[in-house]
């Protein structure tokens, strides 16, 4: 026999049937009709003028369709309660962290761009396909250190080579159960995950995933081991074994008997969907709230609505509120918990309002609305695109009242301020003025631009005053003439500014100081951290930015104290604090009692350990952007240096060739010599963390820079002074050693060296010659260095006879000897 359940819904006749239909409130999911009868008594239903007589009605009936399952869900569907995890322990907490960080890198591989071409890129799989085609095809492997310490790293992450995914940060995973992950090492793999199959979690164990026919999931959010041994994703795979069947009742008279019959014939085969639908009756009641919040339906969020007062209101009307707290969306249905099924609602509804967006297109039909009006109402009073050579599309919004247009030709102290960020990727410009007869500042003109640049403001200006002259009738002589008024101003002061003549007139406080100050005006509440920092940013910017501040924080009219909620009484504060607190309480026991997570997806290890991975090459991207950036300044400061270097060269062979100075281009080509060989020994290490996407120019060694022959050229045009004959080196480079010591070993004679007075000129006769450059080259021209040893150091000098006070040098015994402890290699 069958069982069969009956429900009666009543209705309202002068309301449309599909409104109020009853099968948009069954949470099974319900599949098309399976057959329609008309004329269909029901005698479940009575009609209102007779009694006792069965209704005619119209029979649909339709079919439950089921719901959907993992495929590596082997148990049999029940209509169990179900159950939500314990608390996991801290080994099971660091192994399904290890498994999760292993699964989301198969899963992402290495996200950074691949160093080939597309062209030359052909995919592995079918499923490679899928990706980016530019993505690195690179695989993950495991590494140590020298330390033993564990971390990951795309196959082509190396020297020069750095945009690649570098994982480091794996104190709280397990590395021997991830190597052995990464190493295919069976026999680890099988032990550990035995071990977490016995404490009922883990791959091996049975998924449990259930969910209803209507979800557009595809994959299971778990990873389980196929036959093959090959970590997967489950695979959501649709039942269709349920015997239930509905059977609808529509009366054909609804005023005579206002009522809605359904029969459910057979009991479910599975559990109970969760409350993800929301009813439509809840549905409509949701949307009548958000259509009384006016613009702030723009921009409506879930988490916006429990700040805004009148939407809190007229949820308490609704729901009879009496409580202290308020109350929350999931007070009306739980499938509202959901933020972002919520979302999708608002979403519905503001397009239903707004049809042209909320965007640019949103506000050019505003404008061409509000022309209708009457001119003195008139608010939006241009719309538009300007094409600006080499820059992006200048779109520009001007709002402005007729009767500011008079106020902005009468101005005569002006404020111009485009610090707002209270709008999404555009710039809040306004002019304001203050009025001594009024006694008070007032925005004359209210723009929105998506460029700062000196064009985007001159067609800002022109289009301001164009409507401000239109609006008042006047000539743009009076806009012409307060210009050449406040020039004439300028043209009269002498000089620059009197306090620093370098210093912008327009900078009252630093970069940072000011983007602190920007942020405050930022979406919804901050963190209390970044809030912190923020303020003690903006108090360690000067006087200024403490002075403005201060004025903004007084939260008399800003609205600072209404959206960070710094300056609260301690009743508001504890009442506020309880809203947020409870909020998150309600969520989870929306979890636990009817299953609805906070958001669709729901943050697993799986997908933490994928923001994990986000967050890494998003930190590691920036390091090789700035490395690059750095490499790239060197290439270009040094091939600047290299081309200095030449004209310097140039320059000294015609001081040289003219007999004219020839210091000043000496002295700048040391400075140049200093600075490339500083700059090149840095180049290794920047291209080391480079990416390797720069191309590096042609760039010489720091030893050829300059040749030599051009300076011997130059002191060969000075007399020679024997007794200085020690200091006959190259201009640009340091003087040889006045001291070496014994060379005996690789000296053709046995004859000692000797310590001579500097003052005294060398013997000619049977004595060696001084090192003059002359006798210098004609030794470097017969003896070749290549046959001197390769590495010979040369020893500490010996200490000066006693009694000498001046300097001393050392004369060798043969030129071959002088010649090799004269500084090696050759200029």
């Amino acid at each position: 026999m069958q069982e069969a359940v009956a429900h009666i819904f009543k209705m309202d006749p002068s309301k449309p049937l599909p409104l109020q239909n009853p099968k948009g409130n069954i949470q099974y999911s319900l599949g098309k009709p399976k057959g329609t009868k008309y004329d269909v008594e029901c005698f479940l239903l009575q009609s209102l003028s007779t009694s006792g007589d069965a209704v005619l009605c119209t029979q649909i009936k339709l079919s439950c369709t089921g719901c959907k399952k993992c495929n590596f869900n082997t148990s049999v569907p029940s209509s169990q309660q179900r159950t939500v995890q314990e608390t996991p322990d801290a080994w099971q907490e660091v192994f399904q962290k290890t498994l999760a960080l292993f699964c989301a890198i198969q899963e992402s591989g290495c996200p950074f761009a691949a160093e080939v071409s597309a062209e030359d890129f052909i995919p592995e799989s079918p499923r490679a396909c899928e990706k980016d085609e530019l993505q690195c095809p690179g695989k993950i492997v495991f590494c140590r250190d020298s330390f033993h310490k564990p971390f990951l790293q795309c196959e082509h992450q190396k020297k020069g080579h750095r945009a690649h995914l570098y994982l480091c940060n794996l104190q709280e995973i397990d590395s021997v159960y991830l190597e052995a992950l990464f190493c295919g090492n069976m026999e680890t793999i099988h032990k550990y995950e035995e071990q977490a199959h016995a404490g009922g979690f883990g791959p091996l164990v049975s998924c449990d995933v259930v969910c209803s026919a209507r979800e557009q999931k595809t994959l299971c959010l778990s990873f389980h081991r196929n036959k093959d041994g090959k970590l997967t994703r489950g695979v959501i795979e649709h039942i269709t074994k349920c015997p239930a069947r509905f059977e609808f009742y529509y009366p054909n008279n609804a005023n005579d008997c206002p009522f809605i019959a359904v029969i459910c014939r057979n009991p479910h085969s599975h559990s109970n969907p969760i409350p993800s639908r929301t009813p439509r009756i809840v549905r409509r009641l949701l949307e009548g709230l958000l259509s009384k919040l006016g613009w702030r339906l723009a921009d409506a969020t879930p988490r916006r609505l429990h700040m805004e007062s009148s939407f809190l209101m007229g949820l308490r009307k609704l729901l009879g509120w009496s409580e202290l707290r308020d109350p929350t969306l999931s007070d009306l249905h739980p499938s509202l918990g959901n933020t972002d099924h919520a979302g999708r609602i608002i979403s519905e509804v503001r397009n239903q309002v707004y049809l042209f967006g909320t965007g640019f297109e949103g506000a050019k039909k505003i404008c061409n609305e509000q022309a209708l009006l009457p001119k003195e109402l008139i608010y939006v009073r241009t719309v538009k695109t300007h094409d600006i050579k080499s820059q992006a599309a200048f779109h520009l919004n001007i709002c402005m009242f007729p009767g500011m247009s008079a106020l902005l030709l009468e101005m005569k102290r002006i404020s111009i301020d485009t610090s707002f960020k209270r709008v999404h990727k555009w710039q809040e410009f306004e002019i304001e003025a203050w009025f001594s007869q009024y006694n008070c500042s007032m925005v004359v003109a209210r723009a929105f631009i998506n460029a700062q640049s000196s064009e985007a403001h001159l067609v800002l200006f022109q289009r301001i005053f164009g409507i401000a002259e239109a609006d008042m009738d006047g000539h743009r002589g009076q806009a012409i003439g307060w210009g050449k008024f406040c020039q004439s101003l300028c043209q009269s002061m002498a000089g620059y500014c009197v306090y620093e003549i370098t210093k912008p007139l327009h900078i009252h406080v630093v970069e940072n100081v000011r983007t602190a100050l920007m942020s405050l005006a930022s979406a919804e509440e901050l963190p209390l951290a970044v809030y912190t920092q923020i303020v003690a940013t903006i108090r360690g910017g000067g006087k200024k930015a403490v002075d403005w501040f201060r004025d903004k924080e007084a939260a008399d009219g800003w609205a600072l104290a209404a959206i960070y909620r710094t300056k609260l009484a301690v009743v508001a504060g504890i009442l506020f604090g309880q809203g947020v607190d409870f909020r998150q309480l309600e969520g989870i026991e929306m979890l636990l009692t009817h299953g609805i997570t906070h958001r669709d997806q729901p943050q697993t290890y799986f997908r933490r350990s994928g923001h994990t991975i986000i967050r890494s090459v998003a930190v590691q991207g920036r390091k090789v952007k700035g490395n690059d950036s750095t490499l790239q300044k060197s290439y270009t400061e040094l091939s600047k240096l290299q081309d200095d270097a030449t004209k310097q060269i140039s320059t000294l062979k015609r001081a040289m060739e003219k007999g004219t100075a020839s210091e000043p281009s000496i002295k700048r080509l040391r400075t140049i010599e200093k600075k490339y060989g500083d700059g090149y020994s840095t180049l290794s290490t920047l291209e080391c963390r480079s990416s390797g996407h720069i191309q590096a120019p042609e760039l010489i060694e720091p030893s050829k820079l300059l040749p030599s022959h051009v300076f011997e050229v130059s002191q060969s045009q000075k007399p020679v002074q024997p007794h200085h004959t020690s200091h006959c080196t190259s201009p640009l480079r340091p003087p040889p050693p006045q001291f070496v010591g014994s060379h005996q070993t690789y000296s053709n004679s046995s004859a000692p060296l000797q310590f001579l007075d500097s003052h005294e000129p060398p013997h000619s006769n049977g004595y060696p010659m001084a090192a003059t450059p002359s006798s210098i080259s004609h030794l470097q021209s017969q003896i070749p260095y290549h046959s001197l040893p390769p590495s010979f150091p040369p020893p500490p000098p010996p200490p000066p006879p006693h009694g000498y006070s001046h300097s001393y040098q050392y004369y060798y015994p043969n030129k071959a000897s002088q010649d090799y402890y004269y500084p090696y290699p050759p200029r």
